[in-house]
């Protein structure tokens, strides 16, 4: 069975648990097969610079839709979608960054190699301010790196 899926349609209520997972799995393969079709359109793109923005935009829109509909499905409140791009941007993301950027920053000082320390600090924070750009409720006032 092949669900053709809309954004409306990811937006309106899942009563049963069979729906969600058919809603989710529709969503997924809808994101493969944009990312497929934009795949193609860089490899083969022929025409004017115009067409091919306005191609290249719908594409992208279309995936942010699809992004968003998966997220939708798996049951991630759309406060934390950002409309744009279709991604989570949840508390529970900001953590994990948090956290991911911070382990980075270990590592680096344990193996003395890798990053230079201020040039990472600077990446970081340039992560963090993005992130709360987009939800500012999130920020907790933490670096997210410490050291």
């Amino acid at each position: 069975m092949d669900v053709q899926l809309s954004f409306e349609d990811a937006s309106a209520p899942v009563n049963t648990e069979d729906q969600r997972k058919a809603l989710l799995r529709a969503a997924q393969r809808r994101v493969r097969s944009i990312g497929e079709k934009l795949l193609t359109f860089r490899d083969s793109a022929s025409g004017s610079s115009a067409e091919l923005a306005a191609i290249g935009a719908d594409l992208c829109t279309s995936l942010a839709d699809a992004r968003a509909a998966v997220n939708i499905a798996a049951g991630l409140p759309m406060e934390d979608i950002d409309p744009a791009s279709g991604q989570e941007y949840s508390k529970r993301i900001y953590l994990g960054l948090r956290k991911s950027w911070q382990r980075s920053y270990d590592r680096t000082i344990s193996r003395s190699i890798g990053w230079n320390l201020d040039e990472l600090r600077q990446v970081a924070e340039k992560a963090r301010q993005d992130f709360i750009a987009k939800r500012p409720g999130l920020d907790d006032g933490e670096p997210w790196i410490k050291g």
